[in-house]
Order: C-alpha cells, then structure tokens, then sequence
C-alpha cells in the first residue's frame, strides 16, 4: 500500500479511530502503518489497527472503532491473512461488552482476549 493511500484510508477512518487512541497520536499511528508495522483494517462502517507480535506470534487488534458487526466480519479475513505469516492467535485488550461479543467467535481471557488460529 502507498503512502497515499495509507492517508487516504486513514483520514476516511479517522472519526472511528480517533476515540480509541488511547494515549497514542494520530502522527505515531500513521508512523506505524507507514513503516509497515501496523496494518490498516477497514470497511464501510468500522476500523481497526493490527500490528503483529512475537514472541507469542500473535495479530494483536491494536484499536477499533464504528461497528462491532462490521469488525467481527473482518475476523475471518484477517485469519486468511495472517495464518500464512506464522501467526498462531488474534488478540485484543477490550472492554467487558467486545470479550462478551468475541466469546460466540472463540475468544477467551478477561483483560487480554485471545482466539487461536
């Protein structure tokens, strides 16, 4: 993905994104997916962040945002993504409302959710 269009998918998801900072800048985000260490997930109403970590080789959800329908139909196609990489889990920190969600699509833990792939 070209600088461009990191921006331009960025700046589309800002409004979601934006409210799950957490501390972090919108400058050192973009740093990350422009480096390539993070990756941008989007879709018509939702975003989310990845980045890859080792040494557990997990795809950790670094933040998300809009809809939570839109964010857990892109789960399946970040798996796709990820399994040929050597990534053996997804995880996420999340609220007690996404670990009650993400429980019926295999994820388990309390502050630290996790799902095996």
């Amino acid at each position: 993905m070209s600088s461009e269009s990191i921006f331009r998918a960025f700046n589309r998801c800002r409004d979601w994104l934006i409210p799950a900072l957490d501390g972090w800048t919108e400058d050192e985000v973009l740093n990350e997916l422009l480096t390539g260490r993070a990756q941008l997930w989007s879709g018509d109403e939702f975003a989310a962040v990845t980045q890859c970590v080792g040494p557990t080789r997990s795809l950790h959800i670094w933040m998300a945002g809009g809809s939570i329908r839109g964010i857990l139909s892109a789960i399946p196609g970040a798996i796709a993504w990820a399994r040929p990489l050597g990534i053996e889990a997804i995880t996420l920190q999340g609220r007690k409302g996404w670990a009650r969600a993400l429980r019926a699509f295999g994820f388990e833990g309390d502050d630290l959710l996790r799902k095996a792939i």
